[in-house]
């Protein structure tokens, strides 16, 4: 993956890790440490093609697996989620 590539809007764009949020059926996700191009000039940010179908594929499985799973009058027995990687 290059560095760096144009931007949308004339600037140059450089890798950076950021962190996507989405909203669905009144949960919310955020996913960090995403690899996104981001550009400081006017803060276009584009996630890679492939990362974009992962992380996309992720969250679209989490969504359902709680609208499966929780009924609308159920609160859950959580309030938040974090999954991550463990470096040995």
């Amino acid at each position: 993956m290059e560095l760096t590539r144009p931007c949308p809007n004339g600037h140059t764009m450089t890798l950076q890790k950021i962190t996507l949020h989405f909203e669905r059926g009144g949960f919310a996700a955020d996913v960090h440490d995403v690899t996104a191009y981001v550009c400081p000039e006017c803060n276009a940010r584009l996630v890679p093609g492939l990362v974009a179908e992962q992380v996309s594929e992720t969250v679209e499985a989490l969504f359902k697996a709680v609208a499966r799973n929780t009924p609308p009058e159920s609160p859950l027995p959580y309030t938040s989620l974090v999954f991550q990687r463990v470096i040995a």
